[in-house]
Parts: structure tokens; sequence; C-alpha cells
């Protein structure tokens, strides 16, 4: 694998506890184009569908999420990239407060938008195309959602084609739809997060966001080559986050007993009769082992020829996804209350997005009419 647009990073071992066994962590260069992206979604969501306020969403002081997962990202994709990244994280902090009827709705109203907009794009009548992609859609979820598939279609059709479809299943099968569920083992918790983390939405912004394409062929051994490799990138968000979320419960759901809430933690406190420290550990053991079971199939598949130079580049690039996600969550105002976010995303969250990117780039996503967002 080439490497044009990263550089590494080096963390010291009392960060990164070891998870990543030895991958080296790689950041793109150009960081301003995923600060851009990312808090124009902020903006596009606050607009149509409800404030935000002061989002902590993908962004870092040190390197936002898609720097991280996607190091080898093209850098006219990185803004579109991110800006998608990000409505998913908000999209994933909305579904913590509704109820399932309200994560049904609006994760069955996306998937129909999902299925117009392949289907225009499959189209051999321009007639037909037009009057599916015109249609106003019931929610600003909906609009949104279509506005980024549109562009996605327009920047790299054959890309977004494959990769569109797996976004969709992630849609269909994770986005908080499970988040109401309860696991009795730590094994059928593994399951449920292998779908809910984003696996087929990751897989979108890797291969979207590199311009690789996969044949529809090998969607499935794509898929459980990576499997490894999602869990790892899962339970590192677990270990990371727990915090986060009891601050959550706590301010939103008035919990006070922590074990109770929806987490790996309390599941594998219950089936091995430990305390939180004890869980914890088990948690980085898991996640260790199924990162070095990933090198091994990546290193198994580096000279497969059986394999599509595309999906070869997918899993070295995945594999630079899970160290670049735990290096993400080392430092992030989203999971630690005294991490602050960089001078250029507190300045553009205050005042707003300039009209260009720096580096002289105009707006990538606009709105569903055509024109620049405002």
């Amino acid at each position: 694998m080439e490497f044009k647009y990263s550089s590494v990073l080096v963390l010291p071992e009392s960060e990164t506890q070891g998870l990543h066994q030895g991958i080296p962590i790689r950041v793109h260069k150009n960081r301003e184009l995923e600060d851009y992206g990312s808090i124009r979604a902020q903006e596009d969501w606050s607009k149509a569908v409800k404030p935000l306020g002061f989002y902590k969403g993908g962004l870092g002081p040190r390197m936002g999420f898609i720097s991280a997962i996607v190091p080898e990202c093209l850098p006219d994709r990185l803004e579109y990239v991110s800006y998608a990244n990000e409505f998913e994280f908000i999209y994933d902090d909305m579904v913590d407060v509704w109820n399932d009827a309200e994560i049904a709705a609006e994760g069955d109203g996306r998937l129909q938008v999902f299925k117009l907009w392949t289907a225009a794009a499959n189209s051999t009548s321009a007639g037909d195309a037009k009057l599916l992609i015109s249609q106003n859609h019931s929610s600003p979820i909906m609009n949104l959602q279509a506005n980024m598939i549109r562009h996605a279609l327009e920047i790299d059709r054959e890309a977004a084609l494959w990769t569109i479809k797996l976004w969709a299943g992630y849609v269909e099968q994770g986005a908080g739809r499970q988040n109401h569920a309860s696991f009795d083992t730590f094994e059928d918790y593994i399951e449920y997060r292998y779908h809910d983390i984003g696996t087929m939405l990751m897989t979108f912004e890797i291969g979207f966001g590199m311009g690789l394409v996969v044949p529809t062929s090998e969607h499935t051994t794509l898929l459980s080559l990576g499997r490894p490799a999602w869990i790892a990138v899962a339970l590192t968000n677990d270990l990371f986050s727990w915090d986060k979320e009891c601050r959550y419960a706590a301010a939103h759901k008035n919990i006070s007993d922590f074990t109770t809430i929806f987490h790996c933690l309390p599941i594998l406190m219950r089936q091995h009769d430990t305390n939180l420290e004890g869980a914890k550990e088990l948690l980085k053991e898991a996640i260790r082992a199924y990162v070095a079971e990933y090198i091994v199939t990546v290193e198994a598949n580096k000279d497969n020829m059986e394999l599509s130079d595309g999906l070869r580049l997918y899993l070295e690039a995945l594999m630079y996804a899970v160290s670049g996600n735990l290096a993400f969550h080392t430092d992030c105002p989203r999971y630690y209350v005294d991490r602050k976010h960089s001078e250029r995303q507190l300045n553009w969250m205050e005042n707003g997005t300039p009209a260009e990117c720096p580096g002289g780039r105009g707006r990538q996503i606009v709105n569903g009419k055509g024109d620049a967002s405002e």
C-alpha cells in the first residue's frame, strides 16, 4: 500500500496500552478538510433538524475520526466523507433519546431514500431517474441523507454504488436499532456490536474515500475477512466511551446504577463475576486478541491473487483503521471532558464555516436544490 496523504503518529504506550499490537498509526495531512466537512454537517443538521449547540462529534485537537481511520483518503473526498461521518455521529446520539418506534421510523425512512437513489442511479431512463431524485422527502433527516447520496454518485459513481449498498445495510441492521436490547453474554453482545458499530458504514467511508472498487461477488468475503478488525474497533470504542455513557445516563436518564447501562462492561462484570476494573482488563485482552487475529488475516491475504486488487487494498486499509480508531479514542472531546477542540475548530463552530475551505476549495456538499449551502 502506497502512502501519499498521511504521516506516522507515534503515541506513548501509556496512551495506546498496546491495543493496536504494533500496527502503525497514520493520520491524514489535510485535517482542515475534515474540520470543514464535519462542522458543515453540524451546521446543516442544526438548520434542518434541530440546533445542536456545541457538539462533540468526530473531531479532536490532534486528529479527527476520518483523518485517523482513513489516513489515505483522497484529499478531494475528505470533506465529503467527514460530512457523512459527522451526520452519522449526530444521528447515533439522537438515537439514544428516541424510543423504538422513532428509531424504526427514521431508519425505515432513510432506507427508502437509499432504495430510491439506487434505483435512480441504475435507471436507463433519464426521465425516471429525474422523477425519483426530485422527490422532497418526508423528514429533514431523509433530505440530508438524499443529498449525501446524490453527491457521492456525482463524485464517483462506480465507487459509490457498491459502498452505498453497504451504508444502507448499516442503516437497516445497525444505526441504533437494537440499542434497547439486552444480552446475557459477551459473545452475544459482540455479534450485535459487529453490526451496530457501523461495519458497513465505515466500509463505505474507507472504500469511497480511497476510491476502491470491490466486486459484488466479494462483499461476503470482505465482511468475513474484516470481521476481527471490526470487532476490535467496536470494543475499543466501548472501552473508551464508558465514562461518557455513565455521564449521559446520569444526566439524561436519571440512572445511578451504572451496571444497568447498555454496554459490554456490565455484561462482562455479570458473566465473569468481576468488578469494573476486572471487566476492563478482560475487554483489553479481547481487543488485543482480535487485533492480532486481523494482522494474521492481512498477512495471509496480501499476495492472494484470488482476491481482487480492490479487496486486498481494502483489507490493508482496514488494518490502519484499527490503529487509527484507537488513536482517535485516546484524545477527543467526545470522550474526555478535559479535552478541547483546536482553535480552528472552535472558531468555525462559533462563527460558522467560511465560504471556502483553506486551500481554496469551495463547499463540496450542497443542498438539495444544487446551490451551495448557506
